[in-house]
């Protein structure tokens, strides 16, 4: 039997500001709203003072009823733990959330309604909305009535549950019509889950005390900067966060004309040779003021729990694509690289504990950025255990092409006899040993292989450099001394029959342009099995559209297939990717999906080369899931994964450390025969880089 549920609160924090778990610790049950199978929808008003209905307490109590619940995990769970002392088992809940995140549909439930396209009620939205802001929020100051309740707002208070009712109408309908092909029905997708939810139930320890001295200490030079802005402005900008108004001054001033003031375009700016004096110290000043540490770590303070542990900050198949995880709350997964030492790192958490960063530092901001990963520590007795699995795409990727020599590469170098894969690419592109390359040469050998994997041209290839801080009038000449004329020629041909947009001739001159071109060349002459497996992937797409229900290989590893509506990729792992309404075009291959930065469902474009890393990045994420069981096993309580790293607290002992758990990682799963692995780690009493 299968129990459907949702509950209403009140709460006197914003839960979207503090999160749930923090939020569950005050929250009053308002209405629980739930149905049996195909039965109808019953609601219990605990706000009358009655018992819980027998029939919904011997649900909860039953192990064989199956409790189905739309974010009923990440939400309702807690709350019945805090307000009931009902304590429901993860491996008994088939949440719907999680469910449609697995098969890549968005979490919410109106936008799945709306990818179902279930009958809406506009109407009825807007009036939800409503009701929710009336009973389960305390109303503004300048409110006469703070506390909205059935006996202040009895009408209001009827259509509140019935509106909870239709909750549970929609929720049982958005299940059936739900792909079932990974969670909850893939065995090790329940188990991950549930391992999943246990590692936001335990939560992370944090460093209150730096957390208060990092986010007071980065609002006094705040202020010190905004002071500087405005004596540097004449009065004209008061604030580092005055965008418009600092843009208009740069350009009056200065003749300095910029489109925006994001992190990437005063970059771009700075780099500038030509830069006024004074112009160049107001970008510098924005720069240092617009870091976001600030509020991560006020967001640290506000969602942690009285017993100074963060939890709740991973979301399962939170990636929509690769059903990797995603960060909430503190964004654990999005922390920048430190610019300093550990040891440095170390020094600096001291003096800004002790209020005295700007007595020993001249860039305080950068110093409080670099100590944002050591807020995370072990409790008393405890310390931090962490592994990362060592460049695992470009090994997925070399394992699923079958270029042997680089598998192999891996495998030598794993074994302390081969050179590194960053030099070996570089070798294998301009046709040299890996021993005679030179650290200039491995540097662009590291931005090729990172780049250039799926199906990437002269601008993934640009990005990376500029981020690896490539200069690119020094690549020209070494393009000259290396890259064979003919090539060299057969770009710049190329380079003039394209439009503007295409050659970047904001970003470069026509030389770096075409030695760019060039050498993605020389690195696609290396990789030919790469090359053949993204158009392998389009094919493979392509042929399933028209012949349903039947598989297609790419490589000796995936197959695609079509079902009803949907493409699905199988990996190795048998999880499967899944894509929703995929059409061919004449502009290529398209498919429905939540746009990343608005979050509408909408057609999107792919590639052979896309579809290729999107399986990488599954297999890596597999991978590290396959790490994190048997960790969690072998005894390594997991507190955090960030990317392909596993952070656990365990016992100070010897029994658990650090090549303990690269061990573990490390280990091939049975399903990946061939893949090289190799994971390196560290302990610690503090989390760092």
């Amino acid at each position: 039997m299968k129990l459907f549920i949702d509950t209403e609160t009140f709460g006197s924090v914003d839960l979207r500001s503090v999160g749930v778990y923090r939020y569950a610790e005050s929250a009053e049950l308002l209405i629980v709203t739930y149905a049996f199978d195909d039965g109808g929808v019953m609601a219990w008003d605990v706000t009358l003072g009655n018992p819980m209905p027998h029939d919904l307490r011997v649900a909860l109590d039953d192990p064989s009823v199956t409790v189905v619940g739309h974010n009923f995990a990440g939400f309702d769970r807690h709350i019945l733990r805090h307000t009931l002392g009902i304590d429901i088992p993860v491996e008994r809940i088939i949440d719907t959330a999680a469910q449609a995140r697995s098969h890549s549909l968005p979490g919410s439930l109106a936008a799945l309604c709306d990818v179902f396209k279930l009958p809406a009620d506009q109407a009825k939205d807007v009036t939800g909305k409503r009701l929710i802001g009336r009973f389960c929020k305390p109303q503004p100051e300048n409110r006469k009535i703070r506390r909205c309740t059935s006996e202040t707002h009895p009408e209001d208070w009827g259509r509140f549950i019935d509106y909870a009712k239709s909750d549970i109408l929609a929720l049982r309908k958005v299940y059936k019509l739900m792909p079932k092909v990974n969670y909850p029905y893939l065995e090790q997708e329940r188990e991950l889950f549930a391992l999943d939810q246990k590692i936001n139930d335990r939560g992370f320890r944090i460093d209150t005390k730096l957390a208060i001295a990092a986010s007071n200490t980065l609002r006094e030079q705040i202020e010190k900067l905004n002071k500087e802005m405005q004596f540097l402005t004449g009065d004209v900008v008061t604030t580092t966060s005055q965008v418009e108004a600092l843009k208009r001054y740069l350009a009056d001033a200065h003749e300095v004309h910029v489109d925006s003031l994001d992190k990437e375009a005063v970059g771009l700016a700075l780099a500038r040779k030509d830069l006024p004096t004074k112009a160049r110290r107001l970008l510098e000043i924005r720069q240092q003021a617009a870091s976001t540490t600030g509020v991560k770590f006020h967001r640290l303070l506000e969602t942690a729990n009285q017993d100074h542990r963060l939890r709740g900050t991973m979301m399962y198949c939170g990636a929509a694509r690769t059903g990797r995880w995603s960060g909430r709350l503190f964004q654990p997964q999005n922390l920048s690289r430190p610019s300093r030492k550990a040891k440095e790192v170390e020094r600096g958490i001291d003096i800004i504990k002790a209020g005295a960063a700007d007595l020993f530092e001249s860039d305080v901001i950068g110093l409080v950025s670099d100590t944002i990963r050591g807020v995370i520590v072990a409790s008393p007795q405890s310390k931090l255990c962490v592994a990362d699995l060592s460049n695992i795409e470009g090994r997925i990727v070399a394992w699923l092409a079958g270029e042997d020599y680089k598998v192999k590469a891996f495998e030598d170098y794993d074994a302390g006899i081969g050179a590194d894969l960053y030099r070996v690419a570089y070798g294998a592109a301009f046709g040299i040993e890996p021993s005679e390359v030179t650290s200039d040469q491995r540097q662009i050998g590291k931005c090729l292989e990172l780049s250039m994997g799926y199906a990437g041209g002269v601008g993934a290839f640009t990005n990376m450099a500029r981020v690896y801080g490539l200069d690119f009038d020094e690549l020209v000449r070494v393009g000259a001394d290396s890259i064979p004329k003919w090539l060299l020629n057969k770009s710049a041909s190329w380079y003039d029959t394209l439009e503007d947009d295409r050659k970047m001739v904001d970003v470069l001159t026509r030389e770096q342009w075409v030695t760019c071109d060039a050498i993605k060349a020389l690195w696609r002459d290396a990789h030919p099995n790469t090359v053949q497996i993204w158009a392998e992937f389009d094919q493979a797409v392509r042929k399933a559209l028209t012949h349903p229900d039947k598989d297609f290989p790419v490589g000796g590893h995936l197959s695609v297939r079509r079902r009803k509506n949907w493409i699905d990729v199988r990996l190795p792992s048998g999880r499967t990717l899944c894509y929703a309404s995929v059409r061919a075009e004449d502009s290529g291959l398209t498919y429905m999906s939540a746009d990343a930065l608005s979050g509408k469902w909408q057609r999107l474009n792919n590639h052979g080369g896309r579809f290729f890393q999107q399986a990488c990045q599954a297999i890596a994420r597999d991978v590290l899931a396959c790490g994190m069981v048997a960790a969690e096993k072998a005894g390594y309580e997991i507190v955090l994964t960030v990317h392909d790293e596993i952070v656990a607290e365990t016992p100070e002992t010897d029994d658990f450390n650090a090549d303990g758990l690269s061990s573990i990682m490390a280990t091939v799963p049975p399903w990946a025969q061939g893949l090289p692995l190799s994971a390196e780690g560290f302990e610690a009493k503090r989390y760092r880089k």
